[in-house]
């Protein structure tokens, strides 16, 4: 939303930034002890910042004078990411999300693409539909993101097969019944 909202004003891209090198540290993604990841998104860090230090088992970071104000953990970020990232080695996702939601804290996980396609939440905002292909049987396929008020965006069926419409196409484009057999003689259609 940030990076749209930029380009959309600036007419420019925020450039990519490594994560080790991210201004804010509780605005930033970290590896935890089962190999997944999470997002950390806390925009305002003065308001995040001390129930942050609390939920990850750390209070003392709160008022550490190399981070105790936005300015001087924007200035030792390098320092403070490689204290989050080792602190977070310590649990699993599961237990950082469940850490993280109890103190009111905004983070998400970084979902697999797996996890996505069987996420409750995109289910329930129908980001897939069913349909009964005539080959495959029963299907699921990515809706149309875009949802209009009087005019339904839908999937309406499969798409065609190789071939599935060539004779209608040839017999509106002014080809006879001849022409279109002598094209499948010679292999030209399916």
């Amino acid at each position: 939303n940030q990076d749209i909202q930029v380009a959309l004003y600036k007419n420019k891209e925020i450039p990519s930034i490594d994560r080790q090198k991210v201004k804010n540290p509780i605005w930033n993604s970290y590896r935890t002890s089962d190999g997944r990841w999470m997002q950390l998104a806390m925009m305002q860090s003065e308001r995040y910042w001390p129930d942050f230090c609390k939920a990850i088992g750390h209070p003392e970071l709160q008022n550490d004078t190399r981070f105790d104000s936005d300015e001087k953990r924007q200035q030792n970020n390098e320092v403070l990411i490689s204290i989050i990232s080792e602190v977070f080695t310590g649990k699993s996702l599961r237990e950082w999300i469940d850490i993280l939601d109890s103190h009111g804290l905004v983070s998400s996980m970084a979902q697999t693409v797996s996890e996505i396609t069987n996420d409750p939440q995109a289910a329930a905002n129908d980001f897939f539909v069913k349909l009964d292909h005539p080959n495959a049987g029963e299907i699921r396929l990515v809706a149309s993101p875009v949802k209009f008020s009087e005019t339904e965006a839908s999937v309406k069926g499969p798409a065609p097969e190789v071939g599935q419409h060539s004779e209608e196409i040839l017999l509106e484009a002014g080809y006879t019944w001849d022409e279109i057999t002598r094209l499948k003689d010679e292999g030209a259609i399916n």
